[in-house]
């Protein structure tokens, strides 16, 4: 019985570093490239087309440091790529939060800028979820803004079509977790993105909406990009949730087996 036991164990402790260590392994593995078209357009030959990589919003900076290039799933993680630095920003124009739609009734025209500036608004926008970042430590926070929320708006009025930007305060929290944010990476690094220096975000975790189709979207303090993707987050394995149910079981069974034995 010992032995079994043993074997057991050891069985469990494999497949529990086995996790850690895709974990540690995928976060330069890209998922599926769910990324689509922003709904912007523009005659300029070259960008502003419906490829978002080395493409911006008409009339803005076309410049690798500005483009956001984009969404991929893996599982239920959402990541995103782009030449800008999600950390570092460019200047003094940070990254906007992402913010998730789960009924297609996301409008980034619900709110038109009327002159340059950053202004708090009521969540408008109709998006269910946002993912409020915080890069500098490695984390994140998932509200739920259905109801009462405010967010931000894009700095200037031409780019409204990029809203929202940024989470402000209202929402409910339902979830948090590790953010893990990558720099230095090559277009090889990236699925092939084009453009020489690219940053990432991933860790994200869309568990809270298993099994909903969404929309993701994010853009820049000053609406010089726009990136928008969509997909269906997946339904954990019913085998997987098994496994590991039974793994957690056994070591708090084992717990109080060896807690017993000490009693007199």
């Amino acid at each position: 019985m010992k032995s079994f036991m043993s074997i057991v164990l050891a069985a469990c402790i494999a497949f529990f570093m086995s996790l850690m260590a895709v974990s540690k392994a995928h976060a330069l593995e890209l998922g599926i490239n769910i990324t689509k078209y922003d709904g912007s357009s523009s005659q300029q030959s070259g960008w502003h087309g419906k490829n978002e990589d080395n493409e911006v919003e008409p009339g803005c900076v076309t410049d690798q440091s500005w483009d956001l290039e984009g969404f991929f799933l893996k599982g239920s993680e959402l990541q995103v790529v782009g030449g800008f630095d999600f950390l570092n920003g460019n200047g003094n124009i940070k990254i906007g939060d992402i913010f998730i739609d789960v009924d297609g009734s996301y409008d980034p025209d619900a709110y038109t800028m009327t002159k340059n500036g950053n202004v708090k608004v009521k969540n408008n926008f109709g998006y269910e979820y946002v993912f409020d970042l915080d890069v500098g430590n490695n984390k994140y926070t998932v509200y739920d803004i259905s109801k009462g929320a405010y967010t931000e708006t894009v700095y200037y009025k031409g780019n409204h079509h990029s809203n929202a930007y940024r989470y402000v305060s209202g929402g409910k929290k339902i979830a948090s977790g590790t953010l893990n944010y990558l720099s230095g990476l090559f277009d090889s690094d990236v699925g092939g993105l084009s453009g020489g220096t690219h940053y990432a975000l991933t860790g994200i975790d869309l568990g809270f909406i298993a099994g909903k189709d969404f929309t993701a979207h994010q853009t820049l303090g000053c609406g010089n990009d726009n990136l928008m993707g969509s997909g269906t987050a997946p339904v954990p394995e019913p085998a997987t949730i098994l496994l590991v149910g039974s793994g957690l079981a056994l070591f708090g069974a084992m717990g109080r087996r060896k807690a017993g034995s000490k009693r007199v």
